[in-house]
């Protein structure tokens, strides 16, 4: 999950164009699961920093960036981390475009941008993303925070907030220097250390030195260690 560099640069509050709680189901999701609850917070976060707020979705896909994100659309849905199978039955409520999503799944990085054409003119709508989102999307990262960091069902709901928007912008691996503080936080969760927690977000903002998305990353980071912090 990802933004675009531009995206980034401006990942300043933006006001929303409608409350999130006016937004009606779409009748094409009624059979998904029921999503654990997420804060407010935490759900203005993630849609902020993935997609500048509801003001500023887009309904076309992209292909944020050049190193590491698949072709990305609705709320940071990257289609190189989700597979075939998942792709299909998530976006089926926009019919045969699905399939052509689901096509994109191969490519990240270079070659994701090369590919970008192919779906470019898939138009998929505010209240489809947003199902997905909350319903979908939610759902499997409480599932993947609860699978890798031992204790997540008994912090409070910012602090497991926070820890979703970071796996839903980072992933879940542990391997690697990159990954060193992810692997802190993991240790630091059992023990509720929401502090520690906090310094580790922000201490994660090296990872992306010298790069054109740095701003934003840190912005993210910092974001989430302030939710981590706020009970």
């Amino acid at each position: 999950a990802g933004c675009s560099p531009s995206q980034q640069a401006s990942l300043i509050v933006q006001p929303e164009a409608k409350p999130i709680v006016e937004i009606q189901q779409s009748a094409a999701l009624v059979a998904l699961p029921q999503a654990p609850a997420l804060s407010k917070a935490g759900s203005d976060l993630i849609i902020e920093f993935e997609v500048g707020g509801r003001s500023g979705y887009k309904i076309h896909p992209e292909a944020p960036d050049a190193r590491y994100s698949g072709v990305t659309w609705a709320v940071g849905y990257d289609g190189h981390l989700n597979s075939v199978s998942a792709i299909k039955a998530d976006w089926k409520a926009i019919g045969e475009d699905a399939n052509r999503l689901a096509s994109t799944h191969p490519y990240y990085g270079k070659t994701a941008q090369a590919h970008l054409h192919e779906v470019a003119d898939i138009a998929v709508p505010w209240i489809t993303a947003y199902d997905v989102f909350t319903q979908v999307d939610v759902a499997r990262e409480f599932d993947n925070c609860k699978r890798v960091f031992k204790g997540f069902n008994e912090l409070r709901p910012n602090a497991q907030a926070a820890l979703i928007s970071l796996t839903f912008n980072r992933g879940t691996s542990m391997v690697g220097d990159n990954r060193l503080e992810m692997r802190n936080i993991r240790d630091l969760v059992p023990k509720e250390d929401y502090s520690g927690i906090a310094n580790q977000l922000r201490r994660m903002s090296r990872v992306w030195d010298g790069t054109s998305i740095y701003n934003g990353m840190r912005r993210r980071r910092y974001a989430e260690a302030k939710l981590i912090e706020t009970p």
